[in-house]
């Protein structure tokens, strides 16, 4: 029998997957992560409170200025009381709202503009000109692929949940890998975009992001050069070398978050912007507020960027989340998302 107290231990399944993740067989080198992965980001959704089981005294007779708890209990278990919507308020079918192509664009392409400006000058010495141009092309072929992943996931929702909602026949798909490495923290943005079954309402509601069939090209707009493969190769690795993160996002997932519902609001007078909540506020976390300053003009007095059409939410107001951002908002933004959440992030 083989000495038992000499054998080498044995690798366990999940070490030996490790091994191959992180090693190459042939050269037993670091292997850098795969642009091939899948990637499954964590997705933001309002905290429920912890529920906790409490002993409390009981009394041997019921207090009666506060009801028969005894026979509450037990018709509630029975479901013999209750809220119940009445069948005129219930959602029969996914209210569709649409997203402007051009504003949704403008947004990302500011706002990645700024974050590269701030990235090349710590790591460039090329005159100011020179490199005021290559950034903004670079932020320009950036914001044309999260442009083209947001359209191809918005195009999974209709064709999944809501076909009759527009012509299917011009809802093509172009020629583009689903796992495109996008900027991190517009990656997280684009991940948690989807349908929204909204809570505590008045009367049931559920939402879905769409783009319009007009305006655009594979989200794209028109006046822009359409979707180049090599450009945005290109302009992927220049971001990279300058510090930039990339994360892809699973196309699949069509369920989202209200981070995209923010009603926006600014008093000139004042100059006081609030960001509001049109559905009631339990939808909403802090994590979905930054999310939304990724699309704000930070740099301006009046930051409103509206890219949501929301007339289908109607006037209601909830309250707000945020008030009077500061100067810069949509790149501090970004730099909480991709630097302070390391966990919802995965470079590639």
């Amino acid at each position: 029998m083989a000495d038992q107290g000499n054998q080498a231990p044995l690798e366990s399944a999940g070490s030996a997957s490790v091994a191959k993740q992180t090693h190459e067989p042939a050269t037993s080198q670091p292997t850098r992560a795969q642009v091939a992965r899948t990637y499954q980001m964590r997705t933001e959704i309002p905290a429920i409170p912890d529920v906790k089981s409490v002993n409390f005294a009981q009394l041997d007779v019921d207090d009666k200025s506060a009801g028969n708890f005894s026979y509450k209990t037990t018709l509630l278990d029975k479901g013999l009381i209750g809220y119940w919507r009445p069948r005129n308020t219930t959602a029969s079918a996914i209210t569709v709202i649409n997203l402007d192509p051009v504003i949704y664009f403008q947004g990302i392409e500011e706002t990645l503009t700024r974050v590269l400006t701030r990235y090349n000058e710590r790591k460039s010495d090329s005159d100011t000109a020179s490199r005021t141009d290559r950034v903004q092309s670079i932020a320009t072929e950036l914001a044309k692929g999260c442009a083209v992943m947001t359209y191809l996931k918005l195009r999974n929702i209709i064709l999944a949940d809501i076909p009759g909602s527009q012509n299917v026949t011009l809802i093509m798909k172009p020629r583009i890998n689903d796992d495109l490495p996008l900027p991190a923290g517009f990656a997280f943005a684009i991940q948690q975009l989807g349908t929204v079954n909204v809570a505590d309402g008045p009367i049931e509601l559920i939402v879905a992001p769409s783009f319009p069939t007009l305006g655009h090209t594979f989200g794209i707009p028109t006046a822009h050069q359409p979707w180049n493969a090599y450009a945005y190769a290109e302009a992927v690795e220049y971001a990279k070398d300058l510090g930039l993160k990339f994360a892809m996002i699973d196309l699949k997932k069509k369920e989202g978050t209200a981070w995209w519902l923010f009603r926006q609001d600014y008093e000139a007078v004042t100059h006081n912007f609030r960001l509001y909540c049109p559905i009631p506020e339990t939808n909403f976390t802090k994590s979905m507020v930054v999310t939304h300053c990724l699309w704000l003009n930070g740099y301006e007095l009046d930051p409103r960027r509206h890219f949501v059409d929301q007339a289908a939410l109607g006037p209601e107001d909830y309250g707000y989340m945020l008030r009077r951002p500061h100067h810069g908002i949509n790149v501090s933004s970004y730099d909480a998302i991709t630097a302070e959440a390391p966990e919802v992030i995965d470079n590639v």
